[in-house]
């Protein structure tokens, strides 16, 4: 079941998680908390170096483990790795993303739902579509050339 949230803020996820059985630990809300911080589309190693700044005996391995329980109880979503590790995106309601095919910059693009493409899909492929993922790539302001060439 996808849960419809946009960066819900730490006392809804901590009473959502209590109704699951699980904790809001410190380590869990400093990911959480670094997670929203992040105006890109964080790694675990990017969020582990805004988080071991507050908490330095914190381990990579504590890091992984907090992201897996909000990506689960559907707080984060773990976006598909390209080149290096996967991305973590606070943003769990449905929307799309354009990437940049040379520094792999993720950002997210807010499209209004196709019904019809959605029930295209479904006809065609007999499944019954629950969600679905549109990823475009491109190259970002930063990365194209000044000129205009390319």
């Amino acid at each position: 079941m996808e849960k419809k949230i946009e960066r819900t803020d730490v006392d809804e996820v901590r009473r959502e998680l209590n109704r699951a059985g699980r904790r809001m630990t410190p380590q869990r809300a400093a990911v959480l908390a670094a997670l929203d911080s992040c105006p890109i589309h964080p790694t675990a190693e990017d969020i582990y170096a805004i988080v071991v700044k507050d908490i330095p005996r914190i381990s990579l391995g504590t890091i992984y483990r907090n992201l897996q329980v909000l990506v689960a109880e559907g707080y984060a979503n773990r976006l598909p790795a390209r080149e290096g590790s996967h991305r973590y995106d606070r943003v769990v309601a449905a929307h799309h993303h354009i990437v940049c095919r040379e520094c792999s910059r993720i950002v997210d693009i807010h499209l209004e739902d196709d019904p019809d493409l959605r029930r295209r899909v479904e006809e065609q492929s007999g499944f019954a579509v629950r969600s679905h993922r549109t990823e475009f790539e491109g190259v970002c302001e930063k990365c194209s050339p000044e000129d205009g060439a390319g």
